[in-house]
């Protein structure tokens, strides 16, 4: 591109304005679930420490919101109205990002019809946000009786992804989810995208900015209860009702004893398993017929979401880094949630996100088991 192209498209871009929010006028909505109160009852560690106490916190109205020739672009969240102005709510920040950039969106593909976008522009290619994040806003689709034409969500670089796996329990049509490159600018006849979860505040861990989770609706329990009514695998995986889910495969949070923990924990029926060499139906079978669960926090741990109620669950946590998602999930799902945070040797200028685990000692962990069986 010469100087005189890139000169006449940065005018352009200044003529074309800049993205302002959605004005009333621009785009209609539906309540679908009712704002509620999420209480989190505070547990106390096998230490019999209480790191994370009780509290409340106000979980928000959920609903629908529909834009005519609605604007969005493949792979992300947020929707502009046909005048380019963006529909505020729909963001992953708490301020929606877009407000106060230019107006250069130049429409690539019209598409006839009502069109879903479920993006959350790029949380959704791990396996707890997809679960508890991007299944969550296509619950809220479903119950307000809105029939898309096309879904536009993310589905993996596989046809076998857990994405597509998912979308298949929940009874989405392959022939309905569109497949365009990422980045694509797209108008709808008719635009459809619901609330999304956005259930964090500002935090830090070891002095690295985070994004803490605060709550979860209780309406998400319907939502995995339909997914579990729909696997017809049910038995698929029911080897054993006690399972240590074991993370050595993984880059990060292994647990630096684990050969040790488990050489306890079979001695009491437990099996050894690597979520990623089972297919989701596989998963759902496995911690649908759990009793105990002992893992290192880990987004497999996404699967509590189809556990029995009253499941005895063990996080193993890393010492700096106790993101709360599993426990309040536990919470909602109505689980016997208990948790050791551990020993981490300290990687120097590292997110502890990143930290491995180590059991100083195993008894503690035994005596829980000896206790719960």
């Amino acid at each position: 591109m010469n100087i005189t192209d890139r000169i006449g498209r940065k005018i352009n871009a200044v003529l074309s304005g800049k993205i302002k929010p959605c004005t009333a006028k621009e785009y209609t909505y539906q309540k679908v679930f009712d704002s509620a109160k999420f209480v989190f009852p505070g547990y106390k560690s096998l230490l019999g420490t209480v790191d994370f106490a009780e509290y409340s916190d106000d979980v928000r109205e959920f609903g629908v919101y529909t834009l005519k020739n609605g604007i969005f672009v493949f792979g992300a969240e947020e929707v502009y109205s046909a005048k380019k102005n963006v529909l505020e709510p729909i963001t992953a920040q708490h301020k929606n990002p877009k407000i106060g950039t230019l107006k250069n969106l130049k429409v690539q593909k019209t598409i006839d019809g009502t069109v879903a976008n479920l993006f959350l522009s790029g949380l959704e290619k791990n396996y707890y946000h997809f679960t508890a994040e991007c299944l969550l806003r296509w619950w809220v689709l479903k119950n307000s009786g809105i029939e898309p034409d096309y879904y536009a969500v993310y589905t993996g670089t596989k046809e076998t992804s857990f994405q597509n796996q998912l979308l298949e329990l929940a009874g989405i049509p392959k022939e309905k989810i569109l497949k365009l490159p990422e980045g694509t600018v797209i108008q709808a006849e008719k635009l459809v995208a619901p609330t999304l979860v956005n259930n964090w505040k500002e935090g830090s861990w070891r002095g690295y900015q985070a994004c803490i989770k605060q709550w979860l609706p209780l309406w998400a329990k319907d939502l995995y209860s339909f997914i579990i009514s729909r696997n017809t695998e049910k038995d698929s995986y029911k080897k054993s009702p006690y399972i240590y889910i074991e993370r050595d495969k993984a880059p990060v949070r292994k647990i630096l004893n684990s050969a040790e923990l488990f050489e306890c924990l079979e001695k009491y029926g437990f099996i050894k398993v690597y979520l990623e060499d089972l297919t989701v139906s596989e998963q759902i079978s496995l911690f649908n017929n759990a009793k105990i669960i002992v893992s290192p926090h880990g987004a497999g741990l996404a699967n509590l979401s189809y556990c029995q109620p009253k499941t005895k669950v063990l996080e193993l946590y890393p010492e700096f880094f106790h993101e709360p998602g599993l426990r309040i999930l536990s919470t909602v799902m109505g689980l016997d949630y208990n948790y050791l945070i551990c020993k981490s040797p300290v990687k120097e200028d590292e997110n502890p996100v990143a930290d491995d685990i180590l059991v100083e000692d195993i008894s503690i962990v035994e005596n829980w088991i000896k206790e719960n069986i």
